[in-house]
């Protein structure tokens, strides 16, 4: 007796009249019905996980992206400044633009050891 697609149910024994064969023909569609129905809550809730991943990993990368941006900005900033041709930078000026530069550089460094012990760790 063919229930759904890609099963069937087999019974030994006796022929069945056809009333038997009815009731069982019933109960193999309402069998379909259960495993498909379960079949479709698993694809669901797979579904559900795979887009709550996707949230967190948007949200993570977009923080990310914030706190990469903020030091790469005062990295820029400084090395602009320092190769410019209008203005005289005195020695201490120039140690605080490298300094900047080095802390930013620091920072940057810090950031994606953090973000690399995170995504960088073997799945379980």
């Amino acid at each position: 007796m063919p229930v759904g697609d890609h099963m069937a149910l087999a019974l030994t024994g006796r022929v069945l009249p056809a009333e038997d064969r009815r009731v069982l023909a019933a109960f193999a569609a309402q069998a379909a019905v259960v495993l498909d129905r379960r079949r479709l809550r698993e694809e669901a809730d797979r579904a559900r996980t795979l887009a709550e991943g996707n949230r967190i990993r948007t949200a993570l990368l977009a923080a990310v992206s914030h706190d990469l941006r903020t030091p790469l900005a005062g990295i820029k900033a400084a090395v602009t400044s320092l190769r410019s041709d209008d203005v005289a930078w005195s020695e201490e000026d120039q140690a605080e633009l490298l300094e900047g530069i080095e802390e930013g550089a620091d920072r940057l460094d810090h950031l994606v050891g953090q973000h690399c012990r995170i995504r960088c760790r073997p799945h379980r």
